[in-house]
């Protein structure tokens, strides 16, 4: 198992068989890595949400409505006045966001959930690092939550932050400690 493999770098793999007759005919494969590795770390695993792949974060279908991408150049014009973020964290306004909508149609109770690729962690402890902007007289609750996937399927609700916190980006650091691979979930 090899588990320091780095995104964007490519890997080649050789391959000998061997049997009782000795080594049989090699085979040479090059590896590119493009997509999200599987084990995160703070210098390989940094999501700015600019690919529109959005790092492999998914909508999570049993929901009751999505996160969007945007930035200020593509922000709904009709998005309720006095909410939500004026540009991303770097201040541009080509800088992508993920954005939910808490006023109306939404209702108490609703949910919006955005779900992360599955990490098969191989180390017990973690921090989890995110930005995020809770602008708004509705503006509900921030929640994060760790779906761990080790011998069945276990949620532990691991952040959570409620209200108004100003028109302004804040950082919140989590520690998390799965039992084995896992998923976060933002909603």
């Amino acid at each position: 198992i090899l588990t320091d493999l780095r995104v964007p770098h490519s890997y080649e793999i050789r391959l000998t068989p061997y049997t009782t007759f000795g080594a049989g005919d090699m085979a040479s494969r090059i590896i590119h890595y493009t997509e999200p590795i599987n084990l995160p770390s703070l210098s390989d695993n940094t999501c700015h949400f600019e690919d529109e792949k959005i790092c492999g974060y998914t909508q999570d279908l049993t929901d009751n409505f999505d996160w969007t991408r945007q930035n200020a150049l593509t922000q709904n014009p009709k998005r309720s006045p006095n909410t939500g973020p004026p540009t991303d964290i770097s201040g541009t306004p080509e800088g992508y966001y993920m954005f939910i909508e808490t006023s109306r149609p939404r209702e108490l109770g609703d949910r919006a959930r955005l779900v992360s690729p599955l990490y098969n962690a191989s180390a017990k402890f973690y921090c989890v690092s995110f930005f995020y902007h809770m602008y708004g007289k509705h503006i509900g609750s921030l929640n994060l939550l760790v779906r761990s996937r080790n011998k069945g399927t276990l949620d532990t609700h691991a952040w959570s932050l409620s209200g108004n916190k100003g028109n302004v980006w804040q950082q919140a650091h989590v520690p998390i400690n799965p039992s084995g691979p896992f998923q976060m979930m933002s909603h």
